[in-house]
């Protein structure tokens, strides 16, 4: 009797067993027979999935070996993209410093230039004004000037003398008077003043063409220190690299968002893992792994309800995407009578926006999602 009893129970487990594959196991149904298809399809299907923020999360991070003088934020900070700053570094500091050396250095490199521009326009403007005392001179020459009066009357004097001279020669009467010797030294006296006029005629030339040289030299050192403005390509060089150091050196948020993770703190040294986590928590989503085979059953729009023991209730949600790639499956199943080691693809499930506040306090769980198919 006690045998029979024992054989009953186990078929009635047995059966049980079997009803649930049925429910868990994808594909554990049998095949329908023929006209019995429409009864035989598939209602719901089950899958595992997490919790997720439907924009990602963002992972704060940068080069090894830095150190942690102080956390600005703290779990559930909000933060703004390129202002929220996250972290101050033992080493911002130092590159502050190098930034500002390669300020400084194009700032006294500035400095230098304007001294050079202002000497060089003083240097200019004498050469002008050299330039414009010498043209005055070689215009007075060529006009009526005090100085070249003063050569054409003596050199007219000179040419009376020695009409008179040459007129007393000739005359038989005066001739006597009149020796060869001063005749000579009479045309050598008017010789001389010819020769005076024609000194100070190249004299202000020459010293108009000096002017304009030095002028021109002038007007090109300045031209040469004014193209100095502009500083050198190294030292533009120099402070770009500087201020990208410091400004790569601060740890601001990447996102909009809240910190949700804080992996490093006061002291401590980076290695190779994030700083901290951010993420925009005002839209959530599952991120289910949908048997393979269940996978044409799946359509865009479709309701969700998503559960977990962690949960005092259910959500709910809908599916918005689905991808055709398929590969191993990471989360298991609570049931153990599930396949493990099965192909899955990725099905995002976006949770309606009443059950946010509940699955924000749950980052990352998983859940068992039931995709209405009817």
């Amino acid at each position: 009797m006690g045998r029979i009893l024992s054989i009953t129970i186990l078929v009635l487990l047995g059966i049980a067993i079997g009803f649930q594959a049925e429910k868990w196991i994808p594909g554990s149904k049998a095949e329908p027979e023929e006209g019995q298809a429409e009864a035989a399809k598939i209602e719901a299907v089950f899958a595992e999935g997490k919790i997720k923020p439907a924009q990602g999360i963002r992972l704060v991070t940068t080069l090894p070996g830095r150190k942690v003088s102080k956390l600005m934020v703290e779990e559930g900070t909000p933060t703004t993209a390129g202002e929220t700053v996250l972290y101050e570094m033992q080493d911002e500091s130092l590159f502050k410093l190098q930034w500002e050396l390669a300020q400084s250095r194009k700032e006294d490199l500035a400095l230098e230039v304007e001294q050079k521009i202002l000497a060089a326009e003083r240097n200019a403007a004498a050469a002008n004004a050299k330039l414009k005392e010498a043209r005055l001179h070689q215009e007075r020459l060529q006009d009526d000037s005090p100085e070249s009066s003063y050569v054409d009357r003596r050199i007219a004097s000179f040419q009376k003398k020695l009409q008179r001279l040459k007129e007393l020669a000739n005359s038989e009467a005066t001739s006597a008077f009149v020796s060869t010797q001063e005749l000579l030294d009479q045309e050598l006296e008017l010789e001389k003043a010819k020769s005076e006029k024609e000194s100070l005629k190249l004299a202000a030339d020459l010293a108009v063409e000096t002017a304009q040289q030095t002028l021109d030299l002038a007007n090109r050192a300045l031209n040469n220190a004014q193209q100095a403005r502009q500083p050198p390509r190294s030292i533009k060089l120099a402070e770009a690299i500087a201020k990208n150091q410091y400004d790569n050196s601060k740890i601001v948020a990447p996102a909009d968002g809240e910190v949700i993770r804080i992996h490093l703190r006061e002291g401590d040294t980076v290695a190779n893992f994030p700083l901290l986590e951010i993420a925009d928590l005002s839209s959530l989503i599952v991120e289910a792994e949908v048997y393979f085979a269940n996978l044409n059953e799946v359509r865009s729009g479709q309701s969700v309800r998503i559960s977990s023991p962690a949960l005092t209730s259910e959500m709910t949600g809908r599916v918005i995407s689905k991808t055709n790639y398929i590969g191993a499956g990471i989360l298991q199943s609570p049931n153990p009578l599930a396949m493990a080691d099965q192909e899955t693809a990725k099905v995002k499930i976006q949770i309606d926006p009443s059950f946010n506040e509940i699955a924000r306090s749950f980052l990352n769980l998983q859940v068992s999602v039931e995709i209405d198919t009817k």
